[in-house]
């Protein structure tokens, strides 16, 4: 486990004590995945630095990433699997494929088709193939570009009735209040979204070699 980083306040001056326990069992989950070199264990090496460093947004991005880079390489892999006479035609078929998956743009291979196909192929369940393009579309894609306000609106219920004494604060919940409730929120909330990226990945890579 990673003990601190240089120049950061140590989690604990950082966080409350149960808060830093959830981020010290979640590294312990990201060390437990199979990933043994590749660009899979360089993302999950710098995830858990960020998490160290309290770095809930940076955490985020990656683990986003992870997701898609993970279900990527799980749709490559199983499909080598299955048209790989021997290992030394694995690696072969495995160049191929990582052309085909990820560089070829007819068809472009995009987040959703490669789980519709693991899903058609029965690699993943029907609800883990839901679930996981609505973190995709709610979660991956807000963050990434920044769409911040539409990440906070689809981590809150939403308001079926706005008292007219609630107007000016909606005003003022601007570009700096947008800020402060993004931090807030990713403290409540950042860790457990973390948290399912690596249930996912660690649910499908049981008996995968990467």
């Amino acid at each position: 486990m990673i003990k601190g980083v240089g120049g950061l306040r140590p989690l604990k001056e950082q966080f409350a004590k149960q808060t830093v326990l959830r981020i010290r069992t979640l590294q312990d989950d990201l060390d437990a995945l199979p990933f043994r070199d590749g660009a899979g264990r360089v993302y999950v090496k710098e995830l858990s630095y960020a998490l160290e460093a309290g770095l809930l947004l940076a955490a985020l991005h990656l683990a986003a990433s992870l997701l898609e880079l993970f279900a990527r390489d799980l749709l490559i892999y199983r499909t080598a699997l299955k048209s790989a006479s021997d290992q030394k035609n694995k690696m072969s078929v495995l160049d191929k494929l990582e052309v085909y998956y990820e560089d070829t743009t007819k068809p472009q291979w995009s987040f959703s088709m490669i789980v519709d196909e693991l899903r058609s192929q029965r690699v993943i369940s029907n609800t883990d193939a839901k679930n996981i393009k609505t973190y995709y579309q709610t979660i991956r894609i807000p963050i990434h570009h920044g769409l911040t306000r539409r990440f906070i609106r689809g981590r809150k219920k939403p308001d079926f009735e706005i008292d007219p004494s609630d107007i000016i604060e909606i005003l003022m919940f601007g570009r700096t209040g947008r800020a402060i409730r993004l931090e807030d929120l990713l403290e409540d909330e950042g860790i457990n979204l973390v948290k399912m990226v690596v249930a996912f990945v660690k649910k499908y890579s049981l008996n995968l070699k990467f």
